[in-house]
């Protein structure tokens, strides 16, 4: 990927992340770390639409690819069975790879206003283990703002970045982060970047009272419709981490 696209990717999935990166402010009891069922973190488009019984000639407007050469794209899958439940939209998110067929590291699940969301939780608990009590969102500037799971919303999370990466992957993850732009990358302190390595490398979040529009509107004469139940599963920083210089 030529320098330019890089930057302006990485810019877009950092600024993505910097809501959702969090750190328990328990230790949970987890069966797992949070993923999207039977689509690992890094799969290729196919093999997620698979997973799905889709493809890409089903999808056809509904699938994106903004970069050939290395898979970069964004699906929206209607009406999918994720966690037990039927959603009325999932979108996902996949972006670069060696050999151009994408590398799956988001998904946002929206569900209809009548949806068991209940069991929706409950299929989450048993994959990820009991939800944190509480989280805490870890800005570049190592400014933390704490949110607390309650009956509207549930948080899992992964292992933190300063046990997950490798030392090389943790001096290019900063590196990358302070070349992606100014809002963006604004250098680090050694501090601060401690303090930034506590985020967890994978999150997960369950909501009743998600405040936001399904934003897969594909194609412009899509309707943008509001969504208050919904599933967000993000491990953007391990695909920021494991970047392709």
């Amino acid at each position: 990927m030529k320098k330019r696209m890089k930057k302006s990717f990485l810019a877009a999935i950092l600024a993505i992340s910097v809501m959702t990166l969090s750190a328990c402010t328990q230790a949970p009891s987890q069966s797992g770390s949070p993923a999207f069922p039977d689509a690992p973190w890094g799969s290729s488009i196919d093999s997620v639409l698979e997973s799905l019984d889709t493809s890409r000639d089903a999808l056809g407007e509904n699938l994106r690819v903004s970069d050939e050469k290395t898979g970069d794209a964004i699906a929206l899958i209607e009406k999918a069975e994720v966690f037990g439940v039927e959603s009325a939209g999932t979108i996902l998110y996949f972006g670069p790879s060696k050999d151009g067929k994408g590398s799956f590291f988001r998904a946002d699940i929206f569900y209809p206003a009548d949806a068991d969301m209940k069991k929706v939780a409950g299929a989450m608990e048993k994959a990820f283990g009991k939800p944190c009590e509480s989280v805490t969102v870890y800005f570049q500037d190592g400014e933390p703002r704490t949110m607390t799971s309650s009956e509207t919303r549930k948080h899992w999370q992964g292992g933190l970045l300063q046990d997950e990466l490798s030392k090389e992957q943790k001096n290019s993850l900063r590196e990358r982060i302070a070349n992606t732009g100014p809002d963006i990358g604004e250098k680090m302190n050694d501090d601060q970047w401690e303090t930034y390595l506590k985020n967890p490398s994978v999150t997960a979040s369950w909501y009743t009272d998600y405040e936001s529009t399904l934003a897969g509107a594909m194609t412009e004469n899509d309707q943008i419709e509001s969504y208050q139940n919904a599933v967000i599963l993000d491990a953007t920083i391990l695909l920021t981490a494991n970047y392709d210089s």
